[in-house]
């Protein structure tokens, strides 16, 4: 028998393999919407979005569960969405709940689904975690490990919001307030590393006995994060005015921007990402890769003084920027061009005037040796997913025992 269906081109059809599109629908509704989410709850993402695309029976309008529609007041128990929607989201829930529980961050599933009754925009889990789920990996280990990334919106003052009649602030308030301080306090600190990052010898290194920007929950605590707790989260706050979606238009991976609100998945380019493949950001991948092509490791770099090593890496980053005219990332370096060169090699470390310690010698000679960081940062994050098996479709060619070595600023000789 001839199962050739003759239609016109639909520009759904590229989604759909040709073979399987219309093939045993009755086979896949001798279960009920009911079995087939329950089924779902168990299987891997990237399973369930293949099986979707495998029949037009899961595309298909049915009724949300109880929980679903419990979840938003307005939401009636008649509500229906897309199966294929729901069966996708019931297992993307567990495969999340299980990569949380592993990660040891202390954060839990109930205590993510409390973002979902913030404002929209307020708050979402973003980055390897939210991955991990999609593809059901388990990254909790190892070398390649990582923390849970919680990306906030900037601190508001909400402590008036939990107060009762008589004006007395309940316990909530008091933590709330603890909340927003903890919050200016992680944004001032941030700044505060980026003024003094020339003095830290690696931008972004923390010294080891500061702990502002740790968030360390409890498990099992009465509130979403305590403050005393062993676990790990990356807490990423955005800037007064910024929305923190926005936050995510910084990824270098695309597969780094999948997120969840509390409410909803944004996974994009799912095609890519439950196939375990991603894309790179094209300014940064072109950067990279011309990076690689002309940087070299010197062989005595620990005898060099931070003026050689800034003149070294700033030869590399003329290159680059002959290949790579138009990317975004030059402006500090421009900046740092046009200052008057106030270097003087027999300055003492106690004269301002001409030393390292001198806030425009700083300015003048770091910031290409922050931008040789940064470029060694991203091969460490490439190197890092490739390794943890995500085909990254356009990377640059890097061998594998090229280095590109991170450079203290103040821990060289001069």
């Amino acid at each position: 028998m001839n199962s050739t269906i003759a239609t016109g081109k639909r520009k759904s059809d590229d989604a759909f393999p040709p073979a399987a599109a219309d093939s045993h629908p009755n086979l896949f509704a001798s279960l009920s919407d009911e079995n087939w989410k329950i089924i779902s709850s168990f299987a891997a993402p990237h399973d369930i979005y293949n099986l979707s695309l495998s029949s037009m029976h899961f595309f298909r309008e049915a009724a949300a569960s109880a929980a679903a529609s419990e979840k938003n007041a307005a939401s009636s128990s008649n509500d229906k969405k897309v199966l294929a929607t729901q069966l996708l989201r019931a297992s993307l829930l567990s495969s999340l709940g299980r990569v949380l529980q592993n990660s040891g961050s202390g954060i839990t599933l109930d205590a993510v689904l409390k973002m979902g009754d913030l404002p929209e925009g307020s708050a979402l889990i973003a980055g390897s975690t939210i991955v991990a789920a999609c593809l059901g990996k388990d990254w909790s280990g190892g070398r390649n490990a990582s923390d849970v990334d919680v990306h906030v919106e900037y601190w508001g003052s909400v402590a008036e919001n939990f107060a009762d009649n008589d004006g007395y602030e309940s316990d909530e308030a008091k933590y709330r307030q603890k909340t927003i301080q903890w919050g200016k306090g992680t944004v001032e600190y941030a700044n505060d590393v980026w003024k003094r990052s020339m003095q830290l010898g690696i931008l972004g290194v923390v010294p080891i006995n500061d702990g502002t920007h740790d968030l360390k929950p409890k498990p099992g605590g009465n509130l979403p994060f305590d403050f005393h707790g062993s676990g790990g989260i990356d807490l990423i706050v955005a800037k007064a005015g910024i929305p923190v979606s926005s936050l995510l238009n910084g990824f270098d991976l695309e597969i780094c921007k999948a997120s969840f609100d509390g409410n909803k998945f944004h996974i994009p380019d799912p095609h890519l990402t439950f196939a375990g493949k991603t894309k790179m950001e094209s300014n940064r991948r072109a950067v990279v890769g011309s990076y690689v092509t002309y940087h070299r490791e010197p062989e005595n770099r620990y005898s060099m003084s931070t003026i050689e090593l800034s003149r070294l890496v700033s030869s590399t980053i003329r290159a680059v920027r002959r290949d790579v005219p138009n990317a975004p990332f030059y402006r500090l370096l421009d900046v740092a061009a046009a200052l008057p060169d106030r270097y003087n090699p027999r300055a003492r470390p106690w004269d301002m005037g001409g030393s390292m310690y001198d806030a425009v010698v700083q300015a003048k000679w770091a910031p290409p040796i922050q931008f040789h960081n940064w470029c060694s940062k991203l091969i460490d994050r490439l190197r890092k997913y490739q390794q943890r098996g995500i085909e990254v479709v356009d990377a640059p060619t890097i061998a594998d025992e090229y280095r590109a070595n991170r450079y203290s600023i103040m821990s060289h000789g001069g």
